[in-house]
């Protein structure tokens, strides 16, 4: 729903007047979660998302965050 303001202050310049904040702007489908992935961006011993689907620059639709995982309708 907004931006703290280190985050301002290091990416305001990408910001424009027209930026959603709290607003579904894509989605993925979680198809398994894995321990230990040989992706350059994994963590070693902990748990990976493997996703799947990708659907971006969908319509924005203004939505609270929620914690955890969630499903939305798919329109």
């Amino acid at each position: 729903m907004g931006f703290d303001q280190g985050a301002i202050d290091a990416h305001g310049h990408l910001l424009d007047d027209d930026f959603p904040l709290g607003a579904l702007l894509g989605s993925v489908m979680l198809m398994d979660c894995i321990m230990d992935s040989r992706s350059q961006w994994a963590v070693p011993g902990e748990w990976h998302w493997i996703l799947a689907e990708p659907r971006k620059r969908v319509q924005p639709r203004r939505m609270t965050g929620r914690l955890g995982l969630w499903q939305t309708d798919p329109r």
